[in-house]
C-alpha cells in the first residue's frame, strides 16, 4: 500500500527532482526511499518539488519573489516527524487529524489522554484553547500528585471508582469527543471533555467560552457557560453545506470554486438546488 507521501508526490511531481529542505529524519528517509532526492537549500519550482522537514515554512527562507513561485501541495509540502505526513491526513497520539488543521498543546494533551476521537479538516483551534475533564471532588484529596505514590493495585482501584461511581463524574465521558471540519475555537476557550462529545462542522466557539454541552453544526457559542448566540447561516444553507462538504474537496476543486466559497449567495445558487 502506498503511503500518503508517495501518493502526493506521484500526483504533483511532474518529472521534477525531489529536494529535502532541512535535516531529513529516519522516518522521512524511509518515506522517500522510492524516489530520487537530494538535500539542498537551492530550489526552483520549475525543476524541484520541495519536502520541508517538520514545520519549516519556505517563506521564512526565500525571497518574496521566490515565495510567490511556490504553491502549497503543488510545489512543496511539509513532513511532520511527530504526526506523520502533511499536508493531508496525520495523527496526533492515534487521533486522526484532517488536513490544514492546527492547534496547540492544550489539544495535543487531550489527544494523548484519549479525550478526542477525531479532528476534521480546515479546523482552526487557538493555541491557548484547552480541553480537559472534570476533577473529582468527593475523595479525601484533590491533589493530582498523590497518585504518584500509588502502587498499581491502588491506581486500579482509583480508576475503577472514577469509572463506576456516579458521585465522581471525572475523566470518563460516554465517548471521546469528535471535532468537526471548518471549526473555529477562539483564544482561551475551555471544552469539558467529560460532558462534551461533539463539536459540529462549521461551529464557532468564542474566546474565553466554557463549553459544557455539545455544539451543533454551524452554531456560534459564547460565554460562561457557553450558550448558542446564533447560527452562521440559514437552516437551508447549513443543510447544503453539510451535504456538499467542501472541506473534502481536492485542492483543484477548492481553487475552481473559490468564488462560491467566498460568497454564500453564490454557493447556494450553485449547490442549493441539487
Amino acid at each position: 500500500m502506498k503511503t500518503r507521501l508517495e501518493q502526493v508526490l506521484e500526483r504533483y511531481l511532474n518529472g521534477r527532482e525531489v529536494v529535502v529542505w532541512g535535516v531529513p529524519t529516519r522516518r522521512l528517509l524511509r518515506a522517500l526511499k522510492p524516489f530520487k532526492f537530494r538535500v539542498d537549500d537551492r530550489v526552483d519550482p520549475q525543476y524541484h518539488y520541495v519536502v520541508a522537514v517538520n514545520d519549516d515554512d519556505l517563506s521564512d527562507f526565500l525571497s518574496d519573489e521566490q515565495s510567490k513561485s511556490f504553491q502549497y501541495a503543488n510545489d512543496y509540502l511539509t513532513f511532520d516527524d511527530e504526526g506523520g505526513e502533511l499536508p493531508f491526513e496525520r495523527m496526533c497520539f492515534n487521533v486522526p487529524v484532517g488536513r490544514q488543521t492546527y492547534f496547540g498543546d492544550g489539544v495535543v494533551g487531550a489527544c494523548k489522554n484519549g479525550y478526542i476521537k477525531s479532528i476534521g479538516q480546515f479546523t482552526s483551534i487557538n493555541g491557548t484553547a484547552e480541553i480537559h475533564v472534570n476533577h473529582q471532588l468527593n475523595m479525601t484529596f484533590v491533589s493530582d500528585d498523590i497518585q504518584n505514590f500509588f502502587n498499581e493495585e491502588s491506581m486500579a482501584i482509583f480508576h475503577e471508582k472514577l469509572r463506576k461511581d456516579p458521585k465522581h463524574p471525572y475523566a470518563y465521558s460516554k465517548e471521546p469527543m469528535t471535532i468537526g471540519s471548518d471549526v473555529y475555537i477562539g483564544a482561551h476557550a475551555f471544552i469539558n471533555a467529560s460532558t462534551v462529545t461533539s463539536i459540529g462542522d462549521g461551529a464557532i466557539i468564542g474566546s474565553g467560552a466554557v463549553v459544557l454541552e455539545n455544539v451543533p453544526p454551524f452554531a456560534v457559542v459564547v460565554g460562561v457557560p457557553a450558550r448558542i448566540k446564533r447560527y452562521r447561516f440559514s437552516k437551508e444553507m447549513i443543510e447544503t453545506l453539510l451535504r456538499v462538504k467542501w472541506w473534502d474537496w481536492s485542492i483543484e476543486e477548492i481553487n475552481e470554486n473559490a468564488d462560491a466559497l467566498i460568497s454564500p449567495e453564490l454557493f447556494m445558487k450553485k449547490y442549493g438546488g441539487l
